[in-house]
């Protein structure tokens, strides 16, 4: 598998700084950065959104449909993402 274009993450100390540096970037940050890898951080106080998804993914995609190659895995992913971004 590649190297993703952006990965979403919680916006907790361990992703982003610490209680002495809030504002700082955290180890993870700095080296997705370092590979031109765009981080997306979930709105604070919002941690159900990672979760839900992840959880809806699970259910709706992953435990229905019967993938035998990644291109087929990375194909019916960005299908099933732009249904459930335009719904």
């Amino acid at each position: 598998m590649d190297i993703p274009h952006r990965v979403q993450v919680d916006n907790t100390f361990t992703f982003a700084g610490s209680p002495k540096y809030p504002r700082s970037m955290g180890p993870l940050i700095r080296l997705l950065l370092h590979r031109g890898v765009e981080p997306w951080f979930i709105p604070p106080s919002d941690p159900w959104r990672n979760e839900r998804f992840n959880g809806f993914y699970q259910q709706s995609f992953l435990g229905k449909v019967e993938m035998f190659s990644v291109d087929e895995l990375k194909n019916g992913s960005l299908a099933f993402e732009k249904r459930h971004n335009t719904t």
